[in-house]
């Protein structure tokens, strides 16, 4: 099935794990904090039992053509990240030989930078999230840091709960990691929470 795009978003439409909204609110995730990043593209893929991935929402360059597309979890950086439970972030991914050329070329963008971080529910490695060419120095900054892992925090949260997290768990999950860094910049968490706030407040309008 065909992924629904909405701007620069594309999300899948099948219902996942029970969850309908769930591809579309990952969508809306990315989209809104990714930018803040500098991302040319952000992803999410899920996992599907031990030895598959399953992208189901991405932003920016190639989103729609990278949804719904499977890989296997020993090949990629996102591979890699899930099979360690640890992130990455691959500076020039040609010389690395965990990236997934082929997998990049059939969505029409190949990335020189990837950041990968693996997406939790308590123990268990459920997916992972991706950002390709990211302002690589706000990555590594304070600030950059902790919205990276809000974002991922958020994803768990959405992930963990089938799409049912109240508004108010979604909004904490991202703030408390920005405010747990001392020198996190104020405006983007005030930002942040402005977003995870319109994010949880949109799961009760009509899909688009």
């Amino acid at each position: 099935m065909d992924p629904t795009r909405v701007g620069d978003a594309s999300f899948a439409t099948s219902e996942w794990g029970g969850a309908p909204d769930l591809p579309r609110l990952l969508a809306r995730l990315l989209g809104t904090v990714g930018p803040l990043l500098g991302a040319a593209a952000c992803s999410v893929a899920l996992t599907e039992g031990a030895r598959t991935l399953r992208f189901v929402a991405a932003t920016g360059a190639g989103a729609a053509d990278i949804v719904g597309q499977t890989m296997p979890t020993d090949r990629g950086v996102a591979g890699w990240a899930v099979t360690t439970g640890q992130a990455i972030s691959v500076g020039d991914v040609e010389s690395d030989a965990r990236f997934h050329r082929d997998l990049a070329e059939s969505t029409g963008y190949v990335p020189q930078h990837i950041t990968a971080v693996p997406i939790m529910n308590e123990d268990t490695t459920v997916g992972v999230l991706e950002v390709l060419d990211g302002d690589r120095t706000l990555l590594t900054s304070a600030a950059g840091t902790a919205a990276l892992h809000g974002m991922v925090a958020t994803a768990a949260d959405l992930i963990g709960s089938l799409g049912q997290t109240s508004a108010s768990s979604a909004q904490r999950a991202t703030v408390d990691a920005l405010v747990r860094l001392d020198d996190a910049d104020p405006d983007l968490v005030e930002h942040l929470n402005e977003v995870i706030q319109a994010l949880a407040g949109g799961r009760g309008g009509h899909r688009r």
